[in-house]
């Protein structure tokens, strides 16, 4: 059931920054939801950062890009543009979130991608590179294809971009977003110790 309503949001798209359907509606950042967007976040993984101090330094760095973004964001696409300490490098930070109607002021889900924008003036060629970021839905909306379709739209824009490959970190406390991902075909590519408690997984999908 949930493959069919995925599909059926990949098929009636109005735009390539939206998705709309009866029960929720997906759209690029806005500066009056990045508030909304914070509190979601925060108070999502307030539980884990609780229970283990190095993930708290975790949510709390992701926190403060979140915060951060509104600064730069360009709401005509819901986009951020830093540029790196690299001339050769630039970032562009893509941001949806997902509501129960475009009007809402309520957001019940968040998506980012970073895309960096890297240029080898040897080859004249550029190797953009794709992560996805900031994944988070709210407890008491999931369970209603709402993690699945934000995923989509992510994944829809680095396939629209010509990406070959799309990466992600979930945390291993994370375990509904790394089900999520391995049923959507990310594989595992390695791991790194964040606490005792907790390890940073490492996945990529192949486009």
């Amino acid at each position: 059931m949930e493959q069919r309503q995925t599909r059926r949001n990949q098929l009636t798209r109005p735009e390539p920054s939206t998705t709309s359907t009866s029960s929720y509606h997906i759209q690029c950042v806005q500066s009056a939801d990045i508030d909304s967007v914070v509190a979601l976040y925060a108070t999502n993984f307030a539980p884990f950062a609780a229970a283990d101090k190095s993930v708290k330094k975790y949510v709390t760095a992701a926190t403060k890009q979140l915060q951060d973004l509104q600064k730069k964001l360009n709401p005509a696409a819901g986009t951020v543009e830093v540029t790196a300490k690299s001339k050769a490098t630039s970032m562009e930070h893509h941001l949806w979130v997902a509501k129960a109607s475009s009007e809402s002021s309520v957001v019940s889900g968040i998506i980012g991608v970073k895309r960096w924008k890297m240029v080898d003036p040897d080859a004249s060629s550029s190797t953009d590179r794709f992560e996805i970021v900031h994944f988070c839905v709210g407890g008491e909306t999931r369970r209603q294809g709402i993690g699945s379709a934000l995923l989509s739209e992510a994944l829809q824009y680095c396939r629209r971009e010509g990406a070959s490959v799309a990466s992600l970190t979930v945390l291993s406390s994370f375990i509904d977003a790394r089900r999520l991902y391995e049923a959507r075909g990310f594989t595992e590519t390695g791991r790194d110790t964040l606490s005792p408690q907790c390890t940073m997984i490492h996945m990529q999908l192949t486009l």
